[in-house]
């Protein structure tokens, strides 16, 4: 399993290793943003390894960065999944 800062495994990505390397090795700069991953930058700003480093996960940012192309109850079941996984690493 390889896990982005915010917890997603990125082996289950269908655009990982064509679209994307993943989040650290693309620097938190995927191709679906132009401005970069505001996780990925909140994490490195606060000189953590992941958001599962923080006390305040999952943040008002972490449960508003939603997929637009998943269901509002899909959404609360990745945001549990993701949290745990980081949660076993940490």
């Amino acid at each position: 399993m390889k896990l982005s800062v915010c917890g997603l495994d990125c082996s289950e990505c269908d655009f990982h290793q064509t679209l994307c390397a993943g989040c650290r090795e693309v620097e938190g700069k995927p191709f679906w943003t132009e401005i970069g991953c505001e996780l990925f930058s909140c994490s490195l700003e606060k000189n953590f390894n992941n958001c599962g480093d923080c006390l305040e996960l999952p943040c008002k940012m972490f449960i508003e960065l939603k997929d637009p192309n998943i269901s509002d109850e899909e959404h609360l079941k990745e945001i549990e999944n993701r949290v745990n996984r980081l949660k076993r690493i940490n």
